[in-house]
């Protein structure tokens, strides 16, 4: 199978998975608007966000060292898998040893605290089996399991904030299960209870290359944790909890742009390890990011141009007045998305160094504007540290790939579509008809510009192709 055709293949089949669990969560919105509070949200993200920040110092990154040596034939994929579940569940208790430490934090209570390191563990059981499922190639199955997921994650929301209206409690016993059930169908189907390894059994040196490649990932990972999340914890000493809330729904909208993104880097990591060394691997990279940029500055344009539209279906309440926020953050994702492709060239080199370097340059410019914005403009001011962080993480990744890989990029219509999004940006604070008709010229602009790289594309081209097909099959 040709390249093209795989990476065509893989995005279609991850599409269906991860498309529909990211859905889910935009659709979902309404719910929880309208039955938490904006103070109940914030604590449920902040758990959240305390998961993502120590899974790196816990679990050292492993799962993305599962993915990466299940596809390389010369280790025992057994072997690979059964590290990556024995480091998670030794960092689940870890974790489980500072209970006592963490239910003195003042914003948590021994609930929360034990609903950390429950989340902890089956989000990471969870992470780990789905890029196994990646590395052996089996992305049919991977998909199947997202939409699992999502019915699951539906059906149980319903149930436990509507129905039984059991409030935060609801919403974490939901979302845990939901990540549990996946594991135990994952278990059972592909029979892991027999290929799961003694652990005095598992060859040293396949520890020694999994660590090797995953624990200088652990900086880079908590510096992106750092970008992403910092500013809610400074949010919430300097404001409240309520802040913290209305700032993390303000990412339900970026999130439309986050299932572009997600999506593409997990088919596109599969095919770019297994051709990043052969003689054609430039230009099939160049060409997929010209078109990805391309794609993420359409779809962000138009969030802009809409966000008012969807907050007022989405949010319901005190959480309105998040979509304003949402715009900066849009813009910011454009700049997370085209790190995030570039990154995937340091890990198919296994040359993670620099990956760390980039992101805590963000991650250090996040808090340091952090501080200095959050007191004077609020969630605005921490949209604004997320976006100037994103913009150095990106122009560093560009100029040292340039350097290190011979990799360049012609960035001049990126450069005058960022500029017209930033103009986009600045008219939806103005909230004027004027500035939307201006708003909605610029789109039609950006999609000038931009329409032809992603016609361009040949993934593009072989998914028209196949259209065009299908539609005349059904036409004959």
């Amino acid at each position: 199978m040709g390249k093209y055709k795989k990476l065509f293949s893989n995005t279609l089949a991850m599409g269906i998975g991860q498309f529909s669990s990211k859905v889910l969560s935009f659709l979902l919105v309404p719910l929880y608007t309208s039955v938490l509070s904006t103070e109940e949200f914030g604590t449920y993200d902040l758990i959240i966000t305390t998961v993502t920040m120590l899974t790196p110092f816990l679990t050292l990154v492993v799962s993305e060292a599962v993915m990466r040596y299940c596809m390389d034939k010369k280790y025992n994929s057994d072997e690979v898998l059964s590290v990556g579940i024995i480091i998670s569940c030794l960092g689940t208790v870890i974790l489980a040893l500072f209970y006592p430490l963490l239910c003195k934090i003042e914003s948590l209570n021994s609930e929360y605290v034990q609903w950390l390191i429950v989340f902890f563990l089956v989000t990471n059981l969870h992470t780990v089996l789905t890029q196994y499922l990646k590395g052996i190639e089996k992305v049919v199955f991977f998909s199947i399991c997202g939409v699992i997921s999502t019915v699951l994650s539906l059906v149980m929301c319903i149930l436990f904030l509507l129905r039984f209206e059991w409030g935060i409690r609801g919403y974490f016993l939901a979302t845990s299960l939901s990540h549990t059930l996946v594991c135990v169908i994952i278990f059972l189907k592909e029979k892991l209870y027999k290929k799961l390894c003694n652990p005095f059994k598992i060859s040293m040196e396949t520890v020694k290359e999994m660590l090797k490649f995953s624990v200088p990932m652990m900086p880079n990972s908590i510096s992106w944790w750092v970008s992403n999340s910092s500013s809610k914890y400074i949010l919430l000493y300097y404001a409240t909890a309520s802040a913290v809330g209305i700032y993390s729904v303000a990412y339900k909208i970026p999130s439309v742009l986050s299932i572009v993104i997600t999506i593409f880097i997990s088919a596109f990591q599969i095919s770019i390890f297994e051709n990043f060394n052969k003689d054609e691997s430039k230009n099939f990279f160049k060409e997929i990011y010209s078109g990805f940029s391309a794609v993420n500055i359409v779809v962000a344009s138009f969030l802009i141009l809409t966000s008012k539209y969807i907050a007022s279906i989405l949010y319901q309440n005190e959480f309105f007045e998040a979509w304003k926020v949402s715009c900066i953050i849009v813009f910011a994702y454009i700049f997370h998305s085209l790190s995030a492709l570039l990154g995937t060239l340091y890990s198919a080199a296994k040359k993670t160094k620099f990956l760390f370097i980039s992101t805590c340059l963000g991650a250090l410019i996040n808090i340091v504007l952090s501080f200095l914005l959050i007191p004077k403009f609020g969630c605005e001011g921490a949209g604004l540290a997320l976006l100037v962080s994103y913009i150095c993480v990106w122009l560093s990744r560009v100029v040292n790939i340039k350097k290190q890989f011979g990799y360049s990029f012609s960035h001049l219509k990126n450069l005058l579509s960022f500029i017209l999004i930033g103009i986009q940006v600045f008219l939806s604070y103005t909230d004027t008809a004027v500035a939307v008709c201006i708003s909605a010229a610029l789109f039609a602009v950006l999609c000038v510009l931009n329409i032809g790289e992603i016609l361009k594309m040949q993934i593009v081209k072989g998914f028209l192709k196949t259209l065009t097909g299908k539609l005349k099959k059904i036409k004959r």
